[in-house]
């Protein structure tokens, strides 16, 4: 017995003719949802890592800026101290010791003396000097960073 073409059980194609079927199955969804778990903790790795050594150079610049303001105000209260102060070099010595706390005056910004020393140059060679001195050695620190300047009558 021969079925119609338009049966489901067309004898020249064997098989049974169904209604296809759309989306996407459960196993295709957790397959996604696991490559895209993977993908988000790999690229979170690699961008996290270096996000954190971006701001390490961005911290250092901003103390060494920060430590380049406190000379340039130191600076400019010496020019002050020319003009005004008959000691100049003293006052400043005095001033760069207590100019690190907020309370005091003058107050130049946050950092740490590590020495302020009188010196001279003899022979192009430094070394200390304790009589008849015109050139004060200034030496601060802030975290890794250092700043010498040199201050003369």
């Amino acid at each position: 017995m021969s079925h119609p073409p338009s049966s489901p059980m067309h004898p020249r194609l064997n098989t049974v003719v169904t209604a296809k079927a759309s989306g996407f199955s459960l196993v295709e969804v957790i397959v996604a949802i696991v490559i895209g778990a993977i993908a988000s903790v790999l690229l979170f790795q690699f961008m996290g890592g270096n996000m954190a050594r971006v701001l390490t150079p961005l911290a250092r610049i901003d103390q060494s800026y920060r430590l380049t303001a406190v000379m340039e105000n130191i600076s400019a209260h010496y020019k002050n101290l020319l003009l005004t102060d008959a000691t100049p070099l003293a006052t400043l010595d005095t001033d760069i010791q207590n100019g690190n706390v907020s309370t005091n005056t003058p107050y130049f910004g946050e950092y740490t003396p590590t020495a302020t020393q009188y010196i001279e140059f003899a022979g192009g060679v430094e070394s200390s000097c304790s009589v008849n001195c015109r050139i004060l050695r200034v030496d601060l620190e802030r975290g890794e960073h250092r700043i010498t300047a040199l201050f003369t009558n």
